[in-house]
Formats: C-alpha cells, structure tokens, sequence
C-alpha cells in the first residue's frame, strides 16, 4: 500500500513539474514574440534559443519550441527549416498542425504547388478540429484548380463548404468564388472531355455516358464489319465478335503479306 502511495506521488510530482516547465516555457515564448513584434527581433530570438538549449531533442517540447523559433525567425528560409523538422521529426508536437499549414502557405507562396498541396491534404486529415481547417481549405481548393486538377478541386471544395458556417461570410464567399467552375465541368459533354493517354482505355469508359458508349460500339461495328469481309476475302479468320483495336490490328497485320501481294 505504502509503495503503491508513494508510485502515485511520484507520477503526479513528474506531471506537476513538467506542467511547470512547459508553462514556465510558455511565458518565454510569449515574451520572445513581444520583442519581435516591437522590432527587438534579435533579443527574441535568443530567448527562443535558450529554451533550445535547455529543453530535451527526444521531448515533444523541443518540437514546440522549434515552432517558435520559426515563426519568429527572420528569414522563409530559417522558418522553412525548422517547420520540416516538426513535421518530420516531432509529429506529437503541440504544434505539428501548425507547422504543416505554415510549410504548405511557404510553399505555395514560392509556387510549389504539389508538395504544398500533399501537405494540406495531411494537415485537413490529421486536425479535424484544428480553427485553421477553412483557410487550409480554400488554399487546397485553389491550388487544385491551378493544377488542373478539377474533379478533385470540386470534391475538396464542397467538402469545406459544408464545413464552414453561415456566419463566415468572407470565407464562404471565397469558396463559392470556384463553384462556375464546377457547375461548368459537371455539364461538359463527354465529346469534349480530354482524350486519355495512348492504351489508358479506363478513364475515357468511365468518363463517356452508357447511351454514348451503345453508338460508339454501333459505329465500331459498321466500320469494323467490311474489314472483316475483306479479310475473309483474303482467306483470314475473321472473329465472330466485335474485336478490341489491339485484336484487329493483330488480324490486319497477319494479313498485311499478302494484302501487299496482290497490290493493295
């Protein structure tokens, strides 16, 4: 019983002082940021330092005092720096969240789409709490359609749309700002959608609607079926289905000698 009593003390004296630590921290970092805002930039950042200095690199509090050592610093390099460490390095940080939606804006910034995008991706699905959720949001949204990347864009943009409240007027303004643009994509006619890369037969089946589908195949056939006579012409097995393009062209090319042969 007595080690037991004395197990708990102990448990609850580490809590204690490491809640003590951190808001000892805590108070430095405010004070750092103070300095910096009042232009001392250098005198803030030497408190950040010193908490470097005398805080544990296997502790998640090293990870959050990196946090402020970027936000405080003086250069997008340096912040740039310390908010990949974070991701990387210290994911059960405070701050972690912070840190990905920070690197992803400097990204973006500096016209990095596709990492800054792999980074909002993670930031929306690692803090479905996080305040900053809407304004990752719209930025993902954005780069998207910078890249081109409609379907997705659209997927993204309505998922926020249905996150932010009636209340955030600004933000959903800014959201609806891309909507034509999904309206516009949903009512493209399947003639004008881009054609797919040469043997990616997947993506145009899907994009192209069943009734189109029915007189793309009655079209094949009425093309397809005078080759076939001719190659039964030309003693070739003509198939007693409608081949794919690779099998015709295979029958085609079987018979290419002898087409060649007699002139044609």
């Amino acid at each position: 019983m007595l080690l037991k009593t004395l197990r708990s003390f102990i448990i609850v004296a580490v809590a204690a002082s490491a809640a003590h630590a951190q808001s000892k921290a805590d108070s430095v970092f405010a004070r750092a940021r103070q300095l910096v805002t009042s232009g001392n930039g250098a005198a803030g950042r030497v408190l950040i330092d010193s908490v470097i200095a005398a805080t544990p690199p296997d502790t998640p509090e090293y990870g959050d005092a990196l946090y402020w050592r970027a936000a405080l610093a003086a250069t997008s390099a340096d912040a740039e720096r310390d908010y990949r460490r974070i991701v990387v390095e210290y994911p059960l940080s405070a701050h972690s969240g912070d840190a990905l939606l920070q690197l992803a804006q400097l990204e973006a910034a500096r016209g990095d789409r596709a990492p800054a995008t792999t980074h909002l991706d993670r930031f929306i699905v690692e803090n479905p709490q996080h305040p900053e959720r809407a304004r990752a949001g719209l930025l993902l949204v954005r780069l998207l359609f910078e890249q081109s990347e409609v379907p997705r864009g659209c997927s993204v943009l309505r998922r926020t749309l249905s996150d932010v409240p009636d209340s955030a007027v600004e933000t959903r303004n800014q959201l609806q700002y891309y909507s034509p643009r999904c309206a516009a994509a949903d009512a493209t006619p399947a003639s004008q959608l881009p054609l797919p890369a040469a043997g990616d037969t997947s993506r145009h089946a899907a994009a192209v609607p069943p009734s189109n589908l029915m007189n793309s195949r009655r079209r094949k056939d009425f093309l397809i079926t005078p080759i076939f006579a001719r190659l039964s012409e030309l003693g070739a097995s003509a198939p007693s289905t409608v081949p794919t393009s690779t099998i015709l062209l295979e029958e085609i090319g079987r018979v290419r000698e002898p087409m060649s042969a007699l002139g044609h």
